[in-house]
């Protein structure tokens, strides 16, 4: 938190908090995390946990792989049962009002300086209107977080590849987008994790 206040207080804003949010971990903070929204202009997200190579055992006292998830449903019924109609009166702001928020649904709690956000990728899934590619750490290029293909950016421009090539080697990017992840058919990606991925 000191250090959170401390960004804020040298112009390091906007200030945005990503929380993966994983039964038997946090779910029982959101609360906690969404009353960080009143009294500071901060950007809370909860975002649901994607199986992004992580299915296998965490270790002891930590939850097996079918018990992680906890759907945006969860989320809402959650935060209304604990913020009551503080929760419940949240007015839901058009995606201009709050810059670089992506694919998330933003609230604003009554009288709230910040905002809340609800990413899910799992439960209702945004693929039809998702708009990014990620970036690894070793240049390759992700169409799609839910899925293995990539595309070699720093083999292009270690060949020298010229801006045309350049262009079309990200065309090819967005044009590799899947229309729709494949996690209802129990397909996932397994050769990242999400901290290889840049997530």
């Amino acid at each position: 938190m000191a250090r959170l206040e401390a960004a804020e207080r040298v112009g390091l804003t906007p200030i945005k908090l990503n929380a993966v949010v994983v039964r038997g971990m946090n779910d029982d903070e959101l609360a906690d995390f969404a009353a960080l929204t009143l009294e500071r202009p901060w950007h809370v997200r909860f975002i649901e946990l994607m199986p992004i190579a992580n299915e296998g055992e965490w270790g002891e006292h930590l939850p097996p792989p079918g018990d992680r998830l906890v759907t945006d449903q969860e989320m809402q019924a959650q935060l209304a049962a604990q913020l009551g109609e503080r929760f419940t009166a949240a007015v839901t702001l058009d995606s201009h009002e709050v810059p670089g928020n992506g694919p998330a649904r933003i609230v604003r709690l009554p009288g709230a300086k910040g905002t809340l956000g609800f990413i899910t990728p799992v439960s209702q899934h945004f693929c039809p209107t998702c708009n990014r590619l990620r970036l690894t750490a070793d240049g390759k290029l992700r169409p799609c977080l839910l899925s293995d293909g990539e595309v070699d950016v720093i083999g292009a421009l270690r060949s020298n590849a010229n801006e045309q090539e350049l262009q079309a080697l990200l065309q090819r990017a967005v044009g590799n987008k899947p229309e729709s992840h494949k996690l209802s058919e129990d397909v996932t990606p397994h050769e990242r994790v999400m901290a290889q991925i840049g997530g």
